[in-house]
């Protein structure tokens, strides 16, 4: 086993070492949120209900203007702390046109405004860790061909790979569906006259869904991340390249119809198109790449007309070349 399949198998670890530790923290926000939630919803049952359940004519009356103060102190609050994000706020209303109902619809929608900056800046730090890994593990023994640029790093994370949208994209993309599934939700259920305990298991279930969403987000996006930053550096050095599935028996069928396709015929790194023929391919994808050299002998040639000069100077670069093939080719 050559340096650049341990290292890749090593890569894998660490990379699904800190998922682990992210999906932790991010299940805690979760459950705390939604515990939040529940409380907020049963507030409004105590104040406004009658026998755990809320007459939907009484969520048409207009907020209070002490109500109407916490709730523009709560969005207040949230456009200090993330700035960038104040565009995603509610339009504001007066006070005597924004109801009860509305009022705990925009208290959902500014929770989950909360969720989706916490999201946005774990993603990014989590992304950003494994381009720079990534990246890194081909200069280890390539040499300074590239350095660990913070724009490269960036525009690796920043990819608008699927066609549909960059990772930040999706997550507040996710943010908006959620918070009007919710929204919807609690409309539907109050005009129904469900009580306290059936609204709440309902939303609760929604909530989750929007941890699964995140979950599938970062496992996929850093399969995409860790095979891009690595193929950033590897094309600095080699040109073509096959599929590696991960070989843990679960790798489906077209996954591994596209490992055969590329072993027997490699694509160059200049044609990868993520999705396409190149990793991942689906979501909860986890395939790699393994460095193919159809003509060792002319890679050789090509590297020393590179990097030599002199006949001494060529044989050091013709070792070289050589042992960075042991290296990186299976």
């Amino acid at each position: 086993m050559g340096y650049w399949e341990k290292r890749q198998q090593q890569l894998i670890t660490a990379m699904e070492k800190d998922e682990a530790q992210l999906n932790r923290r991010l299940t805690e926000t979760y459950e705390i949120e939604a515990d939040r939630l529940e409380k907020h919803i049963a507030a409004y049952y105590m104040k406004y209900g009658k026998d755990e359940v809320i007459e939907y004519r009484d969520l048409l009356k207009a907020l209070t203007p002490e109500e109407y103060s916490l709730l523009m102190r709560d969005m207040d609050e949230f456009a200090e702390l993330y700035p960038q994000y104040e565009h995603l706020i509610p339009a504001r209303k007066s006070a005597y046109i924004i109801n009860r109902l509305e009022g705990l619809q925009i208290s959902v929608r500014m929770q989950q405004l909360k969720i989706g900056a916490l999201e946005q800046q774990e993603v990014e730090n989590h992304l950003n860790k494994i381009a720079e890994r990534s990246y890194d593990a081909v200069l280890e023994k390539t040499g300074p061909v590239g350095e660990i640029n913070p724009n490269i790093v960036k525009s690796v994370v920043n990819t608008n790979w699927t066609g549909k949208g960059t990772f930040s994209q999706s997550i507040w993309g996710n943010t908006q569906k959620l918070s009007n599934m919710m929204n919807t939700s609690i409309s539907s259920a109050i005009a129904r006259g469900d009580n306290y305990d059936s609204i709440v298991r309902k939303l609760r279930k929604e909530f989750m869904v929007g941890k699964k969403e995140a979950y599938r987000l970062i496992y996929t996006e850093g399969t995409f991340v860790m095979n891009e930053a690595s193929a950033q550096a590897i094309e600095k050095m080699f040109d073509y390249y096959s599929v590696e599935p991960i070989r843990d028996g679960k790798a489906c069928e077209r996954c591994l119809s596209i490992e055969s396709d590329t072993a027997s015929k490699p694509v160059r790194y200049s044609d990868r198109v993520a999705g396409l023929n190149f990793p991942p391919f689906h979501p909860w994808c986890r395939c790699s790449t393994i460095i193919v050299i159809p003509d060792k002998q002319e890679w050789i040639e090509r590297y020393v007309m590179t990097h030599g000069g002199d006949p001494q100077i060529s044989n050091e670069q013709k070792e070289k070349a050589r042992q960075l093939i042991k290296d990186f080719v299976a």
